[in-house]
């Protein structure tokens, strides 16, 4: 069969997009080396999260916004101004935030089970 072949059948089995980067005869293949595995997570101290925070939050206004991890927030937005806004650079900064979050939205999430929130 032709390349430029027009038949029904032509057309089904190989799509318009095809045409121009396949050709019979030449097989895709994938490559044969896997990406690198990604670097180890850092192992970070204790978060800043003060132990009365809680009880704090329990009493707090509706509107009042409280940040358990705000020494950590501080800290990333501190490294973005001191690099530039160079992303990059702060990526520790920035996991260490992430972190210290979900360690406090599950210890809110237990005492929410437990109604003690």
């Amino acid at each position: 069969m032709k390349v430029g072949c027009t038949s029904t059948a032509y057309r089904k089995a190989f799509p318009p997009f095809l045409h121009s980067t396949w050709s019979p005869g030449i097989v895709p293949t994938m490559p044969l080396t896997r990406p690198p595995p990604p670097p180890p997570k850092p192992v970070f101290d204790e978060f800043s999260t003060p132990p009365d925070f809680n009880d704090n939050f329990k009493k707090k206004e509706t509107t009042k916004y409280m940040n358990p991890c705000q020494v950590e927030e501080k800290e990333s937005m501190r490294c973005l101004d001191k690099n530039n806004y160079d992303k990059s650079k702060c990526e520790y900064f920035f996991l260490q935030y992430r972190e210290c979050k979900k360690k406090w939205l599950a210890d809110r999430k237990k005492l929410r089970q437990q109604g003690q929130l």
